[in-house]
């Protein structure tokens, strides 16, 4: 039911509403400055409340409006001060809500969209924080931790581990693997890919398998490549007591040429664990340490993360805002925050007028950024001028060229 200021219009609801593009509800054309829309029927009226299911709307589209959901941050000092301000150090500090990156957990808050006031203009050094994006695929950390070589790509990872990616079949270090998402589902079927610089061919590949009773075994697999696929089935591998023991197994096969070679696990012995949510067995990923491709270079992951000057990540006013990404690439890789620091025309300072303004943040885990940017702040120097500028050290560091203390002192 649609309610336009006064006037009433009650539509019934069918199968194409539960579609991506949506039912669209018509109406005379009315002038309203107020639209309510009120669920007045479910598919189970009947049920106990305790036992009902949710219900609501994915998108509600009015066209050619654009709506933005926007938090306000507080205004009551600056507007108390009013020009006066311009005599103080100002800070704006933007922390987007979040939580644990294990599903089913989401973001509560997928972006940083703030809009703040200034009674004067000033110009403010922008310093923050971000982190890698647990939902982007494997190539797309390989890249943005600058990592070198072949293209390693995988049909799923293991929620929020940003280690378990298919280049850590390739990195000679047992102590990483390639885990595909917890449950069946996710095991039998799963794909690694490597993207070679050249045609190559193979007779034979060590794989390393994880057999420790804490992961899932493949028992069967086939590798495809120009057009042609050989299947081979995997002797029993007997789990180890160790956390994380490897077990190589060695390949053999009629040659197989290609530049482009996937490798499928058909079969798999499953090991299972309680489910958190359910206490049901869910079952544990597999663990492929390592996949021996030879005459093919290792990924070489920097120490420290490329630092890119991108104007795609943040935005004021519509305006994008260069910063770079910088800090240590283990620190990304562990999911922990890296700094945010401006460049480009940027790197002095944003000037701002009088007035609202409005930051926003990209989407970390859409294909253009892979960053979640976790907090920013604005810093304006006592007379409007920009604040020191922030220095990030080869750790990831941040330091400051001083420290204003303010002292509370009550009568």
């Amino acid at each position: 039911m649609c309610i336009r200021d006064s006037h009433k219009e009650t539509f019934r609801l069918n199968a194409s509403s539960h579609l991506e593009s949506g039912q669209t509800l018509t109406f005379p054309s009315t002038t309203f400055h107020t639209l309510r829309v009120t669920i007045e029927g479910t598919t189970d009226n009947t049920a106990p409340p305790l036992t009902a299911s949710a219900v609501g709307f994915s998108e509600v589209e009015i066209p050619g409006q654009h709506v933005q959901e926007v938090i306000e941050m507080p205004t009551d000092l600056l507007n108390a001060l009013g020009p006066s301000s311009l005599s103080n150090r100002l800070t704006f500090v933007m922390t987007r809500d979040r939580t644990s990156p294990f599903p089913p957990r989401t973001d509560p808050e997928t972006t940083i969209t703030r809009q703040f006031s200034l009674p004067t203009a000033r110009t403010f050094t922008l310093s923050g924080t971000a982190s890698l994006s647990a939902l982007i695929p494997d190539t797309e950390i390989d890249q943005l931790v600058g990592r070198s070589g072949i293209v390693a790509y995988s049909s799923g990872r293991l929620p929020g581990d940003l280690r378990a990616t298919a280049s850590a079949t390739l990195d000679n270090d047992p102590g990483t693997a390639w885990q595909p998402g917890l449950g069946s589902a996710a095991q039998t079927g799963s794909t690694l890919t490597y993207d070679l610089t050249r045609p190559t061919t193979l007779t034979a590949v060590d794989l390393g398998i994880v057999a420790d009773g804490r992961h899932s075994v493949p028992t069967s697999l086939t590798i495809a490549a120009g057009g042609q696929t050989r299947t081979m089935t995997l002797p029993p591998l007997a789990d180890s007591s160790v956390p994380g023991a490897v077990t190589t197994v060695p390949l053999f096969f009629a040659p197989l040429r290609g530049q482009q070679f996937v490798f499928t696990f058909t079969g798999v012995r499953q090991e299972t664990a309680a489910n958190y949510y359910s206490a049901g067995p869910l079952a544990l990923p597999l663990g492929i340490a390592s996949v021996g491709l030879p005459g093919v270079p290792v990924p070489v992951t920097p120490a420290s993360l490329p630092g890119t000057c991108t104007g795609g990540l943040l935005a004021v006013d519509g305006h994008p805002i260069d910063v770079a990404i910088v800090g240590s690439t283990q620190t990304a890789l562990n999911d922990d925050e890296v700094q945010v620091v401006p460049c480009g025309p940027d790197a002095h300072g944003i000037t701002l007028s009088a007035g609202p303004h409005v930051l926003q943040t990209a989407i970390g885990h859409s294909t253009a950024t892979g960053w979640n940017i976790d907090q920013l702040v604005l810093d304006s120097a006592a007379g409007g001028g920009a604040a020191p500028t922030a220095t990030v050290t080869a750790s990831g560091a941040v330091s400051y060229t001083h420290l204003d203390v303010y002292k509370r002192q009550d009568p």
